[in-house]
């Protein structure tokens, strides 16, 4: 079994849109923050800002949603909701 972290950015209206599907959970941070505008190896002209990372606790209810980002750029708020899921590899 192997796991893949899914980041999906949640539109004003509720509904999500998939922005990168990685192995790493260091490699999904990595891409998200670039897509708003803020790495330490890159200069951007119009950089976001990270307002935090909720981790969410285990339960039923939220599944394999692992955590929420925040992002405020051009006075918008943005979430991006973290999942960690598993998948069945073939033998």
């Amino acid at each position: 079994m192997a796991l893949v972290y899914v980041a999906m950015l949640k539109d004003y209206d509720g509904s999500t849109d998939i922005l990168t599907v990685q192995s790493e959970r260091k490699d999904l941070e990595t891409y998200v923050k670039d897509y708003f505008g803020i790495s330490e190896t890159k200069d951007y002209t119009n950089p976001g800002e990270l307002l935090g990372y909720n981790k969410i606790e285990y339960s039923e209810f939220e599944g394999d949603l692992e955590g929420v980002y925040k992002f405020k750029q051009d006075d918008q708020i943005s979430e991006v909701l973290v999942y960690c899921k598993s998948l069945n590899e073939a033998p």
